[in-house]
């Protein structure tokens, strides 16, 4: 069971592009997931809520977000997800997204 906000996220985002396998990273410091559905300026924070046995989440929205996941067979508004390639570096506090082989990293810093 989860709240509005998640379940926006787990149905793939405001603008659902099909968001298979989203990219989701554990935040050790905040004890919870951030999460970021394959598109758009925003990210999910999911706080799993074990004595109630649901998720709550929060979410924030940045300028000058990454572009969507790369695109299936070039056609705009699909995904081949964004897999492994969001992660949570500790020694930087910074959370980096690689979202294609031909465009920067995003860096999303939180604290």
């Amino acid at each position: 069971m989860a709240d509005s906000t998640c379940a926006e996220f787990l149905s793939g985002g405001v603008n659902p592009i099909g968001a298979g396998n989203p990219g989701i990273t554990f935040d050790p410091v905040a004890n919870d997931f951030l999460a970021w559905p394959n598109q758009g300026n925003s990210v999910y924070t999911l706080t799993p809520d074990l004595n109630n046995h649901r998720l709550t989440c929060q979410k924030m929205t940045f300028a000058g977000g990454p572009p969507n996941s790369s695109h299936a067979n070039n056609q705009s508004n699909t995904t081949y997800g964004t897999y492994g390639r969001f992660k949570y570096f500790p020694a930087l506090d910074v959370f980096v997204l690689v979202n294609d082989w031909n465009i920067p990293p995003y860096i999303l810093r939180l604290r």
